[in-house]
């Protein structure tokens, strides 16, 4: 993997560094200078953020334990991995704030986009870490040396890059932040994982969501349904395997008249995300995950290809951040999907796309205990006086006289 080849240069910053006095004191305790950290800060920080947060810093300073009860080296590299809208820029802060009040070090912040660079900057100074930080574009040609480097999309193709900035900055340190380690989970010595997606939609920090599954997945099928019912979709996502693909979804919805992006590279790329979370673009499409830093509240739905649990993780985070104009989010699969989300992050509601409209799967406690709730096809067809179809503009409940509006 590229990032190999960049990582390979820190060992030989770290003595060089280490040479020159900065490190942290035999005293260092991590739980302690995290709480002072956080509750200097204007921050309410929620239980798994403050367990990463000391975690991070107990592999950092070599205070972390094996499960054999010795102590395991420092850790150089770090990753941590946690959800899309779980608060990650909170944790990275608080893990670089307290790292710099031990040490003094210098502190960059990386990322693909400079809006994120924007945000964190603006949450730095609001939440009052008081971090003496620098942003760094992943672009930059010429970044100012930095001792703990902080890597944030580290997931979302900037490997080139990073490889490039470790080649110039040479830190001591190297903080990732991700929602899916997967792609890069090698490249770190330790890698640092707390609540999940379905823990933190019981918790109330994620939104839920209702699960669909399409028989079929195609550019036409795509835009049929974005076309048709605009106001169940709402500002969406949608994901193809090939550019033709995606060139043809978008060609059918601008030949009605309905504004949409298919995403470009560059200076683009960065013009169609923000206005796309602007909210002047109402589908945007993809082929390729979207960076998880995108920041869209309002967005509704997800239209995933089919694909396997990494690339649906990248697909559907940013659907989960929760909002008040949207408080329950929407993700469209297809029956040959890899892996349907609704196996290991348990749907609101579930529906299987039928001839004019939707039926819903109903799993009660009395069914869940016959047939296996990880096969909502096989419910929907051996218990039909369960099913809700849903039209357009309407459900029709197969046992009622009357219909309500849905």
């Amino acid at each position: 993997m590229v990032l190999d080849s960049a990582f390979s240069t820190v060992s030989h910053c770290q003595n060089q560094v280490t040479s020159c006095g900065l490190g942290l004191a035999d005293n260092f305790a991590p739980a302690a200078a995290a709480a002072e950290v956080l509750a200097a800060a204007r921050v309410e920080p929620r239980a798994y953020q403050r367990r990463m947060v000391v975690a991070a810093l107990q592999m950092i300073a070599g205070r972390q334990r094996s499960s054999d009860g010795h102590l395991a080296p420092a850790a150089g590299r770090v990753l941590v991995e946690s959800p899309v809208g779980s608060g990650k820029t909170v944790i990275g802060l608080a893990i670089a704030s307290a790292l710099q009040r031990a040490t003094g070090c210098r502190v960059g912040w990386a990322a693909m986009r400079r809006n994120s660079l924007a945000r964190v900057a603006a949450e730095n100074a609001t939440r009052h870490f008081n971090l003496d930080l620098q942003t760094i574009s992943m672009f930059d040609k010429s970044p100012a040396d930095v001792d703990l480097l902080v890597v944030d999309e580290v997931a979302c193709g900037g490997t080139a890059q990073i490889e490039r900035l470790h080649r110039k900055l040479h830190p001591r340190w190297t903080l990732g932040l991700a929602a899916n380690s997967d792609p890069i989970k090698s490249c770190f010595d330790r890698v640092i994982r707390d609540a999940g997606v379905s823990q933190l939609i019981a918790d109330g920090h994620l939104s839920p969501y209702r699960h669909y599954t399409l028989d079929e997945y195609t550019p036409a099928v795509v835009a049929k349904l974005l076309m048709e019912d605009p106001d169940r979709w709402g500002q969406s996502l949608a994901f193809f395997q090939r550019r033709q693909q995606g060139l043809a979804c978008a060609g059918l919805l601008q030949e009605q008249g309905i504004a949409c992006e298919l995403l470009g590279t560059g200076a683009h790329r960065e013009r169609q995300l923000d206005a796309f979370e602007r909210g002047n673009v109402r589908i945007l499409i993809s082929t390729a995950a979207v960076p998880e830093s995108i920041d869209c509240p309002e967005l509704k739905t997800v239209f995933c290809r089919p694909a396997g649990r990494s690339s649906m993780l990248d697909m559907a985070g940013p659907v989960f951040n929760k909002s008040v104009g949207q408080p329950i989010k929407q993700v469209v699969q297809c029956r040959q999907a890899a892996w349907p989300m609704w196996k290991s992050i348990p749907a609101d509601e579930q529906f299987v796309g039928v001839q004019g409209g939707w039926r819903s799967v109903v799993v009660n406690r009395q069914l869940a205990k016959i047939v296996a709730p990880s096969d909502p096809l096989r419910l929907a067809s051996e218990f039909p006086r369960q099913d809700v179809f849903l039209g357009r503009e309407r459900l029709r409940c197969a046992n009622a006289s009357r219909s309500v509006r849905f």
